[in-house]
């Protein structure tokens, strides 16, 4: 898939991904300094919005082919999530 980026504002790695094909997905990279306990209360969160507030268009966690929303990379010696 390819997918072009544009960053989004705000204090974290947040960029949209846009498909050839115009569907568009938050693409969110977490530093390995960030606690997984603080993405994992964003994502949480980010839940618990979605079901009390089902009128808000929210985003919604996609799972990887392994069935997790958190995928770990390595880039140029720094871990991201």
């Amino acid at each position: 898939m390819q997918v072009s980026l544009l960053r989004l504002p705000g204090e974290n790695l947040n960029y949209r991904a846009t498909t050839e094909s115009g569907e568009k997905y938050v693409v969110k990279l977490a530093s390995d300094d960030q606690s997984e306990a603080v993405v994992q209360m964003e994502h949480l969160a980010l839940q618990q919005a979605s079901l009390l507030l089902p009128d808000i268009q929210l985003p919604h966690m996609l799972k990887n082919k392994f069935g997790d929303t958190e995928t770990f990379l390595r880039l140029e010696d720094s871990a991201y999530k």
